[in-house]
């Protein structure tokens, strides 16, 4: 396994795609580029879920997070430091997703009978789930209490760098939620997930499709494809049974990722 893998970052390497290989304008990364890098992010969640179905449940919680972000870096950017009614409805709707959060968060998923997952597995994932719900609760009263101040306190505030405290702090929650994730995930695949959310989803989510574009796109682009080419791999050539659905959603996101790499890449 360590050989194929191996062999397979020599390759990229050697054939590492450079300058004079892309071919891709704005209008091309706009309406096919985009859309692909969005539904490869949508299907790495799926396919946590299908390895993981004692974690199902949790799935809304991943598009919350995203949302919740969203909403706190409009009030981030687009309202003034000491006007907090410019920004009530962002605000309220990230207290609200925040609060949709913590709905999903009631008690642990049942890891009992999950396989290859040991008891040890068990009680470290119960303490990463209640860690990540009082962080996410004392999170919930920040933002309340925020909401709810006078302009004139806001300055008086110590804990609180104005609005982009939420948007870094919400981006930090995400992680943390990510690292449950993990630590829960069958125990064969984790460090491959880990790497790709590390070395592709953050880097997709947090940096290409929120305003780093095309330019960190096509830096990005030789790391991408290794990333991806590798979870293949590593999912797929193992001696490790998967079920049919995964098998069969590793092959959407894999076409996904050729058809990114064919309006990008010169003919």
């Amino acid at each position: 396994m360590k050989f194929i893998l191996l062999s397979l970052l020599l390759s990229t390497i050697c054939f590492a795609y450079g300058p004079k290989d892309i071919n891709l304008n704005d209008f091309k990364y706009r309406r096919y580029v985009t859309p692909q890098l969005t539904s490869i992010s949508q299907d790495f969640i799926t396919l946590i879920m299908l390895i993981n179905p004692e974690l199902n449940d949790l799935k809304p919680i991943f598009s919350k997070f995203r949302s919740l972000h969203s909403q706190l870096l409009i009030a981030d950017t687009k309202c003034s430091a000491k006007s907090i009614e410019r920004c009530e409805k962002s605000l309220n709707e990230a207290k609200e997703l925040t609060n949709q959060i913590l709905s999903h968060l009631k008690t642990p998923p049942s890891l009992i009978d999950k396989e290859n997952f040991t008891t040890e597995d068990i009680m470290i994932s119960n303490d990463h789930f209640h860690k990540l719900k009082n962080e996410i609760y004392a999170f919930y009263l920040d933002l309340d209490n925020f909401i709810f101040l006078k302009d004139s306190q806001i300055q008086n505030v110590k804990s609180y760098k104005g609005y982009s405290y939420f948007p870094t702090q919400s981006k930090k929650l995400f992680s943390s939620f990510f690292n449950y994730i993990f630590v829960s995930s069958d125990n064969r695949f984790r460090d491959e997930f880990i790497s790709f959310w590390n070395e592709f989803y953050t880097t997709t989510i947090f940096h290409i499709l929120k305003g780093g574009g095309q330019k960190i796109f096509l830096k990005k682009l030789n790391e991408l494809n290794v990333r991806l080419n590798i979870l293949n791999i590593v999912l797929t050539k193992r001696n490790h049974k998967i079920s049919k659905p995964t098998a069969t959603l590793l092959k959407v996101i894999h076409r996904r990722w050729n058809n990114v790499l064919k309006v990008t890449i010169r003919k």
